[in-house]
């Protein structure tokens, strides 16, 4: 998604962004938008989606492992090709399947979005930046603390499981793939969160965690974890970033408040100086998710692993050294995400465990009681 906004060289270029697996490329409302384009751009026709409502139930099953989608309406009908081309290229060039998975009309983990946003381009336009500074006692505050405070945890990658997800590389297509997102043991990780929101608020973009560490080692890998914790005490994954603090070095002309580019060029990489605060900026990558009213931000800090489906880490410089997280007046610790206003989240919260690859959990506290 970070690629996006570099995609000039044509003058017709639209987006749908969804949580999700592989296979969301073949999700309902993708596939319908492909079937559309394809027939205006390449065929010079106007959109029949005839074909695609016989095409869609097939992949759907082999895809999806569901008995049926919405079918798809020919909303071109009756009009000219000139007329349905000037309807297409009237509407948003961006679409985001908001909590695909979580429609309360159908299965849950069903290949269908609980409500469809969109947007005029990536990242979005109006989008204010926003910074949330850890603080003592896990919160996540407005305003930078006065006084200084440390967090420790124990690096210890062996401490959780390596993935979320132990089944086939094609069963968690699936709408009933089931996940284990195992929580932080005890010292092996901290947590901030904030306050509940007051009302609903859409998060949609890139996001830095930009955080002062020191370690009792020359280098350390960092997972940083984005999630929501609910009124009802669940905890929903959203998204990860990773950074070893050796490759902090920033490319400073890429690199923007909201997402930190680093060079990670072998010339540029630097052991951390030994018992010396010194502040990193760990990239989050692209998320869209609402946090609705009574619902709170959560960010964990720890050593790779327990966070993605099928993937892990094949080495971590991660052996147990001691991580020192800084926050509060000298060394302000902040998260940094994109807040959009005036976007109206209309559907309900979707069920605990029905978005897609989007776990969700019992929430514990980590060690300090984020």
């Amino acid at each position: 998604a970070t690629m996006l906004d570099r995609f000039t060289a044509s003058p017709a270029v639209y987006v749908t962004l969804a949580n999700g697996v592989h296979t969301e490329a073949l999700a309902p409302p993708v596939f319908e938008r492909y079937v559309e384009f394809l027939q205006l751009y390449v065929a010079g026709e106007v959109p029949d989606l005839t074909a695609a409502n016989v095409v869609a139930p097939l992949l759907a099953g082999f895809a999806f492992g569901v008995d049926s989608v919405p079918a798809f309406a020919n909303r071109f009908e009756g009009r000219s090709f000139d007329e349905a081309l000037a309807e297409f290229e009237g509407e948003a060039r961006v679409r985001v399947l908001l909590e695909q998975g979580g429609s309360p009309d159908d299965v849950p983990g069903a290949p269908v979005p609980n409500q469809v946003i969109e947007f005029d381009a990536w990242p979005v336009p109006d989008a204010e930046v926003t910074s949330w500074y850890l603080a003592a006692d896990g919160r996540l505050v407005a305003e930078a603390p006065d006084e200084d405070a440390i967090d420790e945890y124990v690096a210890d990658p062996d401490a959780i499981a390596a993935t979320t997800y132990d089944g086939g590389s094609s069963e968690i297509w699936r709408a009933d793939a089931t996940y284990d997102w195992p929580a932080l043991a005890d010292g092996t990780g901290v947590g901030f969160a904030t306050e509940p929101f007051d009302r609903t608020t859409l998060i949609a973009g890139s996001g830095s965690l930009d955080v002062w560490i020191a370690a009792d080692a020359d280098d350390t890998d960092l997972e940083v974890t984005i999630s929501e914790i609910r009124p009802d005490g669940e905890e929903v994954y959203v998204q990860s970033g990773w950074l070893r603090a050796s490759h902090r070095t920033l490319d400073e002309r890429a690199s923007t408040e909201l997402r930190p580019v680093h060079t990670h060029l072998e010339a540029d990489a630097a052991p951390l100086p030994g018992g010396e605060l010194t502040p990193v900026r760990v990239e989050l990558f692209p998320f869209v998710h609402a946090f609705r009213e009574g619902s709170r931000l959560r960010v964990t800090i720890d050593a790779p692993g327990g966070s993605r489906p099928v993937w892990a880490f094949d080495e971590t410089v991660s052996d147990g050294e001691t991580v020192t997280v800084a926050h509060g007046g000298a060394t302000p610790s902040r998260l940094v995400l994109a807040v959009v206003p005036d976007v109206e989240v209309t559907a309900p919260a979707p069920a605990c465990g029905s978005l897609r690859a989007q776990p969700c959990r019992t929430w514990v506290p980590a060690a300090n009681g984020g």
